[in-house]
């Protein structure tokens, strides 16, 4: 867990003082910057409580003790999806994920069929074989 010193530091305690600066100074113009910081940081070393959480990978089978304002770090760091139970997830672009490439396989086929179908006339054979190409491959995707 970090002391009140070393959360001055941290990214999260860092936007929070930019943005809490910029709203004081909306509200009173006439201090100076200097003591605005001051009186932001003494709130957060007065009032800021750092806690220990427990980060449960149950994918990998790992747990990972860190603190909440660690936690926020990585947040704002990785920006990974984040779900309504607390989940995270890494984005797509940063993992490889199979079942993304396989619905992304199945988009670029329906792609290509639908491509491939307006070439021909509409009602004609070849036409109608991939209008049915490329809607097996809208099946596959929706699957």
């Amino acid at each position: 867990m970090l002391n009140s010193e070393q959360m001055l530091e941290t990214k999260v305690i860092l936007q929070y003082k930019n943005v809490a600066m910029r709203m004081i100074q909306k509200s009173f113009p006439n201090l100076n910057p200097y003591e605005i910081s001051e009186a932001i940081d003494y709130s957060i070393i007065k009032r800021a409580k750092d806690h220990d959480v427990c980060i449960d990978n149950n994918y990998k089978h790992k747990k990972v003790d860190m603190s909440l304002v660690q936690i926020s770090d990585y947040i704002l760091d990785k920006q990974p999806i984040i779900t309504a139970e607390g989940v995270l997830f890494q984005r797509h672009a940063n993992s490889v994920n199979p079942l993304y490439k396989m619905l992304d396989t199945f988009i670029n086929a329906r792609t290509a069929y639908k491509k491939e179908m307006f070439k021909y006339p509409k009602g004609s054979e070849m036409f109608a074989k991939y209008n049915l190409l490329q809607l097996l491959a809208k099946l596959d995707a929706n699957a």
